[in-house]
């Protein structure tokens, strides 16, 4: 699954995360984390973590 990158980058900026913190709200390695944010896909079930860790709708951040 594609991810709004753009759009993790500015909800991790308004959290004030950084990419270890977020990995560790999601239970995901930084490594991912950052894979992502570089505009890697990932797993339905990462990007639901992901979602839910910056508090948003999994469609919220999930490119169309």
């Amino acid at each position: 699954m594609k991810i709004k990158t753009f759009k993790v980058k500015c909800l991790m900026a308004d959290k004030d995360l950084n990419t270890i913190e977020l990995a560790k709200a999601t239970g995901v390695s930084r490594n991912t984390i950052s894979s992502i944010i570089n505009g890697k896909s990932c797993s339905l079930t990462t990007a639901g973590k992901l979602a839910k860790a910056l508090n948003v709708s999994l469609e919220d951040i999930a490119e169309e």
